[in-house]
């Protein structure tokens, strides 16, 4: 059998810098005019490459088959994907139209969108894992104990949301009544958060009675059957956890009583999400600003995720 013959050292250098300038040329010529076309790779082949070349992809569309990419590297990932435009990721996956219903078909490891959800099949029981990312997983940031709420003094109500119809919650002397709800704005704490970590106080209540913390009032704005602080005619504290709709708290007395409330946490997607300065409430958000800001947000959050 004949044995092919080494080139030279020279030819050999020539020819894969040849191979190497053909497949960029086929890879990296530009759009036209518009964006809308893109030059496959040379000679309308697909893609391929030997070991260490660069892989070229023009427009392809693989059918029913599956276009596997293998690589035995302990040093690199498997593929590597770069997008250097600032609109659009490297990467994006079609919804599947099947979802759940087909999992026993999916392969362990495949990964899926799915209603809008990001999901992971494990290798266990072929269940489709939420994969989570900032618009679907939050964490516990801690913050500097900020002081959201004293209805002792007209400053420490700065927070407190008017109601829309009806008297204020609140007597003349600022102590939130019995029998009452107030509306605590938070929304200058941070851009979007689902729950606060907080300190609440009952400061010389007229008799025993309990506060409760809720992210909205009991229906028709009834008493609550659950409470975060029983109280009896002393001052007294507890430390509690409360979801929070469209950046505000609700907190019920049973009897009349100044109130306090102290952040000390925000559950939500990353620091990057906390305003770092307590704003004055000299405006408060309507519905409609509040969801657009809430809205942005998640917007912005799975531009990063």
């Amino acid at each position: 059998m004949a044995t092919e013959q080494p080139r030279t050292s020279t030819t050999a250098h020539a020819a894969l810098l040849d191979r190497r300038a053909l497949l960029r040329r086929a890879g990296t010529v530009a759009a036209v005019a518009g964006g809308a076309a893109v030059v496959q790779a040379a000679g309308g082949q697909l893609a391929s490459a030997n070991a260490g070349d660069p892989a070229v992809l023009g427009p392809n569309n693989g059918g029913t088959a599956t276009t596997a990419i293998t690589s035995a590297s302990t040093a690199d990932a498997t593929l590597s994907l770069t997008n250097t435009g600032v609109l659009h990721g490297p990467l994006s996956l079609a919804n599947c139209p099947t979802g759940f219903s087909t999992l026993a078909t999916k392969t362990t490891g495949e990964l899926y969108a799915d209603g809008g959800d990001l999901h992971w099949v494990n290798s266990i029981d072929k269940m489709g894992a939420f994969v989570f990312t900032e618009s679907t997983a939050n964490q516990v940031v801690g913050i500097t104990p900020l002081r959201m709420l004293d209805t002792r003094t007209s400053a420490g109500r700065g927070f407190v949301v008017p109601p829309a119809t009806g008297p204020s919650p609140l007597d003349s002397a600022g102590r939130l009544l019995g029998g009452r709800w107030v509306n605590v704005d938070l929304s200058s704490l941070a851009d979007i958060f689902e729950s606060v970590f907080v300190n609440l106080t009952a400061v010389s209540p007229t008799s025993p009675g309990y506060l409760t913390l809720a992210p909205s009032p009991a229906t028709g704005n009834g008493p609550p059957s659950t409470s975060s602080l029983n109280y009896g005619t002393a001052n007294l504290a507890n430390a509690a956890v409360v979801p929070s709709i469209n950046g505000t708290v609700w907190i019920y007395s049973s009897q009349t009583t100044h109130v306090l409330l102290d952040v000390t946490a925000l559950n939500l997607p990353g620091s990057t999400h906390l305003i770092n300065a307590k704003v004055p409430a000299v405006a408060f958000k309507s519905n409609a600003q509040r969801r657009a800001a809430f809205d942005h947000s998640r917007a912005v959050a799975a531009l990063r995720g």
